[in-house]
């Protein structure tokens, strides 16, 4: 896989005339001289704007060129206004492909500038060809995922398989091809400021500097952190739907008034777990299976319907039974609704008696922490614990080998931690069973409540059976078969829906003990031994690129690669950090070389491109500047290549260049970039265009 830039060719038309350039990129250390504001930089944008990928230098609306590009162009001592503006690029792959780009870059009406033209052969410098393009866009949501995207297709033409990454707001995204650039496409304005200076963090991906250093060196951690990141997201799903049917479940038992029993409130492997979850109702002041109540109430309705309506006199006896034997039954359910809330009183101040010392645990937790912390740190000024007194009960601390009898000898903060952590994890365990008493009392509560108030009811109906007219249906009975009728038609309806809910859940257990059998094969894993060999290179050549580029500010002995960030380290701190600003950009110049040379070696997602603007940053010396430029050259012979643009001095470049093989593009160093084109050269807007569309984009 890799990527090469073969042609560019700019086109900018005003009303006096087309004006244009037209640079070649062989293989191997290609230097790009121009003057200061003459358009070495907007070469060196174009080439990314036209592959669709300037949301690297933020988002912008506008194209992210010169204004000899967009609005104004300068020829000598005149300006002249940009009526449209083009940029082409032709582009090679490892496999010998040649595609060329087209894109607009100013100018109103026709294409919008969110598209490219993609042609897969050579056509820069080809008059009057009937082949015609396929349109992509850039930009817009979807380029980097669906087929029309131009991010699509460039990861395609490259070779790349773009990974998933986790982002910030939880989901997982791709990894955009603009978050790679910056290792190697480093562009003046910031890019020589830090490593990966130029990452855009529009995309919201976590650890964004890490993850392209990862695809970029092609380390199956990569792929591991991607796998990690999606299996806990599916335990998070699990989780989620677990306790949304539960939840259902319960919503089902209220409106019965009952209760769920033996069903976990989080995911479990095993199903059906130790005793079969199942629903319970309140019959009659006992709590029983839902099944079991149902049953009872279709033999309750089978023997009222066996029977005729009572008259009111027929029923007198029966139903002055009826209401002693209901008002027995009130009197208990009330006795009992007492001994609940006296339960229910108990459980909450036992709650509030254990999170109280919980919080309690939880402080002196966190105080003896930092006591820990400051102690590890040398700190004295202060702290208790260097008047040898404990952070948290402010004794004594024993720190002498004489006997001491008549003093408490006192645990250390190591001790402490220790032991606080075990009583906090002890305290979690006795709050969250207890709060699940309560929960089940609250519960149990509004069954009882519930039927006190069915009680209630019958007594007021069995009153009026006993003082209505003799010949009058009797109202208790009439009454008790609306309410068995009713009760068992709800419950019915509960059960169908709760074995529906109950038999999502065998599914669901399967699936977490699928994801939790796969997640304990990749926690804990971060690198393979191949990653681990990629990275003794990448520092190796590091280290090698620091000493000849000139690097000062440590020894090199210090240096490293950190296995963890991918960053230069200087024992565990960011090397970046502590060095002057000169050897800062060494260190840069650095890692990017040492990504670059370790893709010779080893199997990377490199493109084997870089394409540095003004590396010759805080004055570094002349010899440093050219041991940099000397290494690049290496470029040639690996099939690489390489792209400097600098504006500094003619004779400077000169002597420098004398002895390091490259190659120069063939620019003016003093004149602007974009010239004016003859007349009788031009060809509309430019000669890769066809006749037809010559004549659409006519002046």
């Amino acid at each position: 896989m890799s990527l090469r830039i073969r042609k560019l060719k700019l086109t900018s038309t005003t009303i006096n005339g087309d004006y244009g350039a037209e640079l070649e990129f062989p293989d191997g250390l290609v230097l790009l001289h121009l003057h200061n504001t003459r358009g070495k930089s907007t070469a060196l944008k174009s080439i990314i704007y036209c592959l669709g990928l300037e949301r690297m230098f933020g988002q912008v609306s506008q194209a992210p060129l010169t204004p000899a590009m967009t609005t104004r162009l300068k020829d000598g001592d005149k300006e002249w206004d940009v009526v449209e503006s083009w940029v082409f690029l032709q582009i090679e792959n490892a496999e010998g492909a040649v595609a060329t780009l087209r894109r607009k870059a100013a100018g109103e009406g026709g294409q919008d500038r969110k598209v490219i033209d993609v042609w897969e052969c050579p056509m820069i410098g080809i008059k009057n060809s009937t082949i015609q393009p396929k349109s992509y866009y850039a930009r817009d949501p979807g380029s980097a995922q669906n087929e029309q995207g131009i991010a699509f297709w460039l990861a395609k033409f490259i070779g790349w398989e773009l990974p998933k990454v986790s982002k910030h707001d939880g989901g997982v995204g791709i990894l955009y091809i603009e978050c790679l650039l910056s290792l190697f496409f480093v562009e003046q304005g910031q890019g020589w400021t830090t490593i990966q200076a130029g990452t855009p963090r529009i995309f919201g991906i976590r650890q964004v500097e890490k993850k392209a250093v990862e695809f970029i060196m092609d380390l199956d951690a990569c792929q591991l952190d991607v796998t990690r990141e999606l299996l806990e997201q599916e335990v998070d799903s699990l989780k989620k739907d677990w306790s949304a049917r539960r939840d259902e479940l319960e919503v089902i038992a209220r409106s019965i008034r009952g209760a769920l029993r033996n069903l976990p409130r989080d995911p479990q492997a095993i199903w059906p777990p130790l005793g079969e979850p199942y629903l319970e109702a309140f019959q009659e002041g006992l709590e029983v299976p839902l099944n079991a109540a149902i049953e009872l109430d279709k033999a309750t309705l089978v023997r009222l319907d066996s029977v005729e309506i009572p008259t009111a006199d027929d029923a007198a006896k029966e139903v002055t039974a009826k209401l002693k034997e209901a008002y027995e039954a009130l009197n208990e359910a009330e006795s009992v609704s007492s001994s609940i809330e006296d339960d229910l009183l108990s459980e909450q101040a036992g709650s509030e008696a254990l999170e109280t010392r919980l919080q309690a645990v939880i402080e002196d937790l966190v105080r003896n922490k930092d006591a820990k912390k400051l102690e590890d740190l040398g700190a004295t000024g202060g702290m208790s614990i260097s008047r040898h007194e404990c952070p948290t009960c402010h004794q004594d601390i024993n720190d002498t080998l004489l006997d001491q009898r008549f003093e408490q000898e006192v645990m250390g903060l190591d001790e402490n931690i220790a032991y606080l952590a075990a009583q906090k994890q002890t305290l979690d365990k006795l709050k969250a069973r207890t709060d699940g008493a309560i929960q089940a009392i609250l519960r149990r509560r509004d069954a009882v409540a519930s039927y006190i108030a069915e009680l209630r009811l019958s007594i007021r109906s069995l009153k009026r059976t006993l003082v209505s007219a003799g010949l009058a249906p009797s109202e208790a009975a009439i009454r008790d078969r609306i309410v068995v009728d009713d009760r068992l038609l709800r419950r019915v309806e509960a059960q169908g829906e709760s074995q529906r809910i109950l038999l999502e859940f065998p599914k669901m257990a399967a699936r977490w003990a699928k994801v939790q059998a796969r997640l304990k094969t990749v926690k804990g894993r971060t690198q393979s031994d191949q990653d681990r060999k990629k990275l003794r290179t990448l520092s190796s050549h590091f280290t090698s690129a620091l000493e000849e580029f000139g690097f000062e500010s440590f020894l090199l002995d210090t240096v490293s690669i950190d296995n963890e960030s991918y960053r230069p380290k200087r024992e565990g701190f960011d090397l970046a950090y502590a060095v002057s600003a000169s050897d800062n950009v060494r260190i840069i110049a650095a890692y990017i070389t040492s990504l670059f040379e370790t893709a010779r070696e080893e199997v990377t997602n490199h493109p084997g491109l870089l394409i540095l603007d003004e590396p010759r940053q805080q004055n570094m010396q002349w010899p440093d500047f050219a041991k940099i430029l000397g290494r690049l050259s290496g470029a040639l012979q690996a099939g690489q290549q390489v792209i400097v643009a600098t504006s500094d001095r003619p004779d400077a470049i000169r002597d420098l260049m004398a002895g390091i093989p490259h190659t120069r593009v063939d620019t003016d160093y003093n004149n602007w970039l974009l010239k004016r084109i003859p007349d009788e050269a031009a060809s509309g807007l430019s000669s890769v265009m066809s006749q037809e569309e010559d004549e659409k984009f006519e002046i």
